[in-house]
């Protein structure tokens, strides 16, 4: 929504999560070559203030650097927006920042001495933009160019290039970041189980649903518990 305000389009978006990441993709982002450049019509001359420094605000000018122009319907105020006044990059960084801070979760934490309530504790945010290090702070956190990949509370940061290269860092170290992928890697290798046994498989969806939140990717295995353990 916010994206479209700013006059920002973008071929497709993608959305993703692991038990330790939130991950959005928009593919070909960027302003809408069609309006850049092109007057844009504001309120009537006659509007009230408010209305009128609304208008200016959302292009970051004072009123008197808007136009005044006659049409069929009366006198109104106009904006000539021009790719030399847009930058991208600042239009995004603000736009980012004014977003995390309106996301609002049902059960949210404090953590430490950092005063930044989020659904869990934030330890990190990359954002790129055509391969540049976008500058977002949110909290006690500032964006960068990395993702951080933890084995056994071991954390290391590997920097990264582009989404490419986003996806082949989290293969390498193992990391299906497709929930999708996932579903159907536990569905398939259940399956297979269960014709192994002989049994028949009946999906929950709502503990597949859980599952499917709680693991980077996927082991399959058959399992049973000692008969004293299911003794009441």
């Amino acid at each position: 929504n916010e994206l479209s305000k700013e006059k920002f389009v973008f071929d497709k978006s993608k959305y993703f999560y692991t038990p330790t990441r939130l991950t959005f993709i928009f593919y070909s982002l960027g302003l809408d070559k069609n309006l850049v450049g092109k007057t844009i019509r504001g309120p009537s001359v006659n509007a009230n203030e408010k209305a009128v420094l609304g208008f200016a605000k959302s292009f970051n000018v004072k009123v008197k650097n808007l136009m005044k122009m006659s049409t069929p319907k009366g006198e109104y105020y106009f904006f000539k927006k021009s790719l030399k006044q847009t930058s991208v990059i600042s239009v995004l960084e603000k736009l980012l920042e004014e977003t995390f801070r309106r996301i609002s979760w049902k059960k949210s934490m404090r953590w430490g001495n950092n005063d930044l309530k989020w659904i869990r504790p934030l330890k990190n945010i990359l954002c790129i933009y055509k391969s540049k290090k976008l500058n977002i702070k949110f909290g006690h956190l500032q964006s960068n160019n990395i993702t951080l990949i933890e084995y056994h509370k071991i954390e290391e940061k590997l920097k990264v290039e582009n989404i490419k290269h986003y996806f082949e860092v989290l293969k390498t170290n193992n990391i299906e970041i497709d929930q999708n992928i996932r579903r159907d890697m536990i569905i398939s290798g259940s399956k297979k189980i269960a014709k192994k046994l002989n049994v028949n498989f009946k999906l929950n969806e709502k503990l597949l649903s859980e599952v499917i939140c709680l693991v980077q990717k996927p082991y399959l295995f058959q399992a049973k518990f000692k008969e004293k353990f299911l003794k009441k």
